[in-house]
């Protein structure tokens, strides 16, 4: 994910995060805390930034990834993807269908009805309402009240 042209964060195999503050000419190792693969990452700001992964792995940073901490996610299902409107307002989405969201930078996440057990892949926001989840066969979910 990239909050800039020159600022930018990977996640993937064994809890790994990288990080670029040059446009991706060089990297720099974070420590993310954890060994669990990681799916997604993504930054609400140049400071404030999420990770989700296997086994319901979540880990947030209000430092720009200096520091990772764990939080919890309520679920054990693995999460594909994550994504914040605001600094404490957010969404991720993985496997069983699963939607948790956070209202307060993800100090508590809330398991939200999805209506189904097919893989989420990817959840996107224009809005603290209006958002669209995706997954496996075609599953497409909208919501318009958040």
């Amino acid at each position: 994910h990239w909050v800039s042209a020159t600022q930018g964060w990977v996640a993937g195999a064994g809890g790994a995060i990288l990080a670029t503050i040059d446009g991706g000419t060089t990297w720099k190792t974070q420590v993310s805390g954890t060994a669990n693969q990681l799916q997604s990452v993504y930054f609400a700001s140049a400071t404030h930034g999420w990770a989700v992964g296997m086994l319901g792995t979540i880990i947030a940073t209000t430092d720009g990834g200096i520091t990772w901490t764990a939080q919890t996610s309520g679920t054990a299902n693995s999460l594909t993807d994550v994504y914040f409107v605001s600094t404490t307002h957010g969404w991720a989405v993985g496997v069983g269908g699963d939607i948790i969201a956070t209202t307060n930078g993800g100090a508590t996440w809330t398991a939200q009805t999805s209506g189904i057990i097919t893989q989420l892949n990817s959840i996107y926001f224009v809005s603290a309402t209006q958002g669209w989840a995706v997954g496996a066969a075609g599953v497409i979910r909208v919501t318009a009240n958040g």
